[in-house]
């Protein structure tokens, strides 16, 4: 089974937002380029797993600021 990761990576990449996050990125590309043609399913699993967890805590990090920017600004404006 062939699997391109190349996508994955390319989004890794681009999370540059803080050191943290920087670094859960860079293991997870890590784990990425780990894995080869010869990988085991449970391998595949493990790292999708991992990208979807980071995936999901970046966006409900996005979101998080969203409402706050939004409620800093409804505040404001009320005043």
């Amino acid at each position: 089974m062939s699997m391109d990761v190349s996508g994955i990576t390319s989004m890794l990449n681009q999370t540059t937002a803080n050191s943290a996050a920087s670094s859960k990125a860079e293991g997870l590309t890590n784990s990425v380029n780990g894995l080869s043609s010869e990988s085991t399913e449970e391998e595949l699993m493990g790292v999708l797993k991992d990208f979807e967890s980071y995936f999901m805590e970046q966006i409900i990090k996005k979101m998080k600021d969203t409402f706050t920017e939004d409620d800093e600004e409804s505040s404001v404006a009320s005043q």
